[in-house]
């Protein structure tokens, strides 16, 4: 598989396992990260997807409360 930060660059749309191996976190707490309103998501049918701009969002957002 491609090195996982180059991955976010190529896709738009991205599956709950996708986005929790991305972030190094287990699925469960990408969920807890929607369901709180802190991940965005949309659902496709009865699935969940994340943007990528979602992915950065929150990436960013992070950032700024550590600082």
């Amino acid at each position: 598989m491609k090195d996982i930060i180059c991955y976010i660059q190529d896709k738009e749309i991205f599956t709950v396992s996708e986005t929790a191996r991305y972030l190094t976190v287990c699925p469960q707490t990408v969920y807890r990260l929607m369901h709180t309103g802190q991940l965005r998501f949309i659902m496709i049918g009865s699935r969940y997807k994340i943007e990528a701009s979602a992915i950065r969002e929150y990436l960013a957002n992070q950032r700024a409360n550590v600082m």
